[in-house]
């Protein structure tokens, strides 16, 4: 059997066995342990072994020939138990308790096929790539292209490695895989929260040849199993992918006071500690790691405090922002943080900034793991190794991070954008507006909307018309319809005025308008950041048309952080760049544009109405005015 064929035979195998309904767990474990069984077959007939007649496939067919009832005790005591380490007897012990007794028919057809060692692998690799994850319903595989770009970024050829999120094991083995095929030996240490994965992975390492594992259950967090007093061992390598977006408020104080080795502990989520156990777990001065994050903790007020005291440590080389819908069954964006333990007793370099989407096909955003091919793991590769600025990635001065909050999305620092508009394709070069003023010295003010919650619903309070985000329509604020709400407190701060211009602070699309005197005195809702301009400064009009432009969108969209909902803040209109033109050139060109527009706009409907009458005048030299006529309004 050809290795494109395994996963064929083994959806046949799981549909003959699992008769018409779901794989289930038991299934699984029995088919894992007929698969050791086979390779532990499969390499003593490959190494020309007969040190006993049951390592043979022909000693069991004829056995099943004869009608022997073949069990899971037969496999462990006569095929695996003499030929394994103890910690994959161990494992399979474990599993044994959850399996089909009877797994002569599982027998039969494996040893049926005889497949060498590479078969074997193939077979093992697919059904608990495939299989488990959709058994388990959780997150504990990480896509193979994932696993092996973060491999070669790091390249760890000897010495030890660790995953403190093993799940299956998926990073672990691509790990001991480039090491042997680099010719070199990696010690594997991993740790796993759920225990039924631990037996998994332990066989799982042993039939990929990596016989330097220890698997230890746990949760990494709260009962981290390699410590010595109280700190973490030390690795030259690790990759996590952890839990994304777990909460952790509950236990962060059990964390806190159980761990010597962490500087802040988050509210929001547990990311930024696993991060920080990374850190520790990295051998002083060489450790090298990478750790997965959802693009939230990257921004969110919440874990500020700790990225800023994570910088601190000086251990972050490079940050690489990957498209959503990259891992399986998550729409969401993810992010991989670079540390290199290295850095810590150097001046900071600044972190190299890589927005890995931009390298993507645009055309279809399913399947983007296997999207992830040769050609862009080797143009992340080399932009990491040469730290190269392109139009994906640059370096960023930790001070300028500190500017911005200690933001540290790739897409908030790209000054390089490309992008499609009315004009054809366009590159965009922020750094261009450095030197221009900020719209906070043009502002009189700058307001958001009203928090929902202050809406009554109880019928008292005073009334106003509300602007929500769809009133706006093709950059015109539609008044007609606008609905009413009542409020109790004083909102008097978010009441817009003729002239104010209005920016969607929430939304997938960024909407804008010029308040009109119909809606003076109306209220701004919680979706909306609200402009007002100080008079003979900047011209709302000119403003406006700024905002709306490849520039001004290109800066809107770079600030706006969020996966699910996308957020602008106060602060990011305050310091975005605008153009430094004389209020009377403003009102100038924004009415010769507005002049040029109309005469266009009417040239175009006089073109239309010539072209009606020649396209009726073609009609009637056809015959068909007879026949044909305009349906009365």
């Amino acid at each position: 059997m050809k290795r494109d064929q395994v996963k064929v035979w083994v959806m046949r195998l799981f549909d003959q066995y699992a008769v018409g309904g779901p794989v289930y767990l038991e299934l699984l474990n029995s088919t894992l342990i007929v698969c050791l069984s086979a390779y532990v077959i499969a390499r003593s007939e490959e190494n020309g072994r007969e040190e006993s007649r049951a390592l043979t496939y022909s000693y069991w067919m004829k056995e099943i020939e004869r009608g022997r009832r073949v069990h899971v005790e037969d496999l462990f005591y006569d095929v695996i138990f003499p030929q394994t380490p103890k910690e994959v007897r161990g494992a399979v012990s474990e599993l044994g308790n959850a399996t089909v007794p009877l797994i002569e028919p599982l027998v039969k057809v494996f040893y049926n096929l005889k497949p060498d060692v590479d078969i074997v692998r193939e077979i093992t690799e697919c059904i608990i790539t495939t299989y488990y994850p959709s058994v388990i319903m959780g997150p504990v595989s990480t896509p193979s292209t994932v696993n092996r770009m973060c491999v070669r970024l790091l390249a760890p050829e000897k010495g030890t490695f660790y995953d403190g999120a093993a799940g299956i094991g998926s990073t672990c083995v691509e790990a001991g895989r480039y090491a042997e095929e680099n010719g070199g030996s990696l010690s594997i240490w991993a740790q796993e929260k759920l225990a039924m994965l631990c037996p998994v992975l332990t066989i799982r390492a042993y039939i990929n040849g990596l016989e330097q594992i220890t698997v230890h259950r746990g949760d990494t967090l709260l009962f981290p199993q390699y410590m010595e007093n109280g700190y973490s061992v030390h690795f030259d390598y690790s990759i996590m992918f952890p839990p994304l977006g777990q909460s952790w408020e509950s236990a962060s104080c059990e964390v806190e006071m159980a761990r010597n080795d962490l500087w802040g502990v988050p509210k929001s989520n547990a990311e930024w500690l696993f991060v920080q156990h990374m850190i520790a777990s990295l051998r002083c001065e060489t450790g090298r790691g990478i750790v997965a994050v959802s693009t939230g903790t990257l921004f969110n007020e919440a874990a500020c405090y700790v990225r800023h005291r994570v910088l601190e440590q000086n251990c972050i080389e490079c940050v690489i922002g990957l498209p959503g819908n990259i891992l399986p069954n998550s729409p969401a964006p993810l992010s991989l943080l670079l540390i290199n333990k290295g850095l810590s007793r150097q001046k900071s370099a600044g972190i190299l900034m890589v927005q890995a989407e931009r390298l993507f096909p645009t055309a279809s955003k399913m399947r983007l793991a296997e999207q992830l091919d040769e050609k862009i793991m080797s143009q992340i590769e080399s932009i990491v190794k040469t730290r190269a600025s392109t139009f994906c990635s640059r370096v960023v001065p930790l001070e300028e991070i500190r500017q911005n909050d200690w933001v540290l999305l790739p897409s908030r620092y790209m000054t390089d954008h490309r992008v499609d508009s009315a004009l054809g394709p366009l590159v965009i070069n922020l750094h261009g507006t450095q030197e221009w003023p900020r719209l906070n010295a043009a502002a009189e003010k700058i307001y958001r909307g009203i928090n929902s919650k202050w809406i009554s619903k109880e019928g008292a309070g005073r009334q106003y018309k509300l602007i929500n985000y769809a009133d706006i329509q093709d950059g015109v604020l539609q008044t007609e319809n606008l609905k009413t709400c009542l409020v109790q407190k004083n909102v008097e701060g978010c009441l817009v005025r003729t002239g104010d211009i209005l920016v969607s602070c929430k939304g997938a699309q960024i909407k804008t308008c010029i308040v009109p005197e119909t809606a003076e005195g109306a209220l701004l809702s919680l979706n909306f950041i609200g402009l007002r301009l100080k008079k003979q400064l900047y011209c709302p009009e000119f403003l406006l048309h700024y905002l709306n432009s490849p520039v001004g969108l290109s800066y809107l969209r770079g600030r706006q952080v969020g996966t699910s909902i996308v957020t602008l803040k106060n602060e990011d209109l305050r310091q975005m760049p605008i153009p430094p033109v004389p209020f009377e050139l403003q009102a100038e060109y924004t009415k010769e544009y507005a002049k040029a527009c109309r005469e266009i706009e009417e040239a175009v409907r006089r073109l239309r109405l010539e072209r009606e009458q020649e396209t009726w005048k073609l009609y009637h030299r056809m015959g068909l005015k007879s026949v044909l006529s305009k349906a009365q309004e």
